[in-house]
């Protein structure tokens, strides 16, 4: 059997959707997120104010009942899926690199939060 000689997929290319209560206030959006590094590459301003309001309140509120800690949503999967799930359908897909689609990578779009 061959080693796998594989290059891991270090990015998840997230493709956001708002639900229809939200379809008057966001747009569809596609970002790149690292979990390990907790970088969001790409238009990220309104999902850094949805993250950032989530980490200042310290919790979640999530359905049916309960709620979810929120410490570190950008290197944690599950912490971001509940945050980004109250507001998108998130369609998630592994890739190599960001803008890995449209074969750009643009350094300057790069931010790192709170983390």
């Amino acid at each position: 059997m061959k080693p796998d000689t594989s290059i891991p997929l270090d990015w998840i290319r997230l493709e956001l959707i708002p639900l229809p209560n939200y379809v008057s206030q966001f747009d569809p959006m596609i970002l790149w997120w690292n979990p390990e590094t907790g970088i969001l590459e790409g238009e990220i301003a309104v999902v850094t104010d949805i993250v950032n309001a989530a980490i200042e309140q310290g919790s979640i509120s999530i359905i049916p009942s309960g709620s979810m800690e929120i410490t570190q949503p950008l290197h944690k999967a599950s912490e971001l899926a509940a945050i980004l799930g109250q507001y998108f359908w998130v369609i998630p897909e592994p890739v190599k690199r960001p803008f890995e689609l449209s074969n750009e990578l643009d350094s300057s779009n790069r931010i790192g939060l709170l983390n």
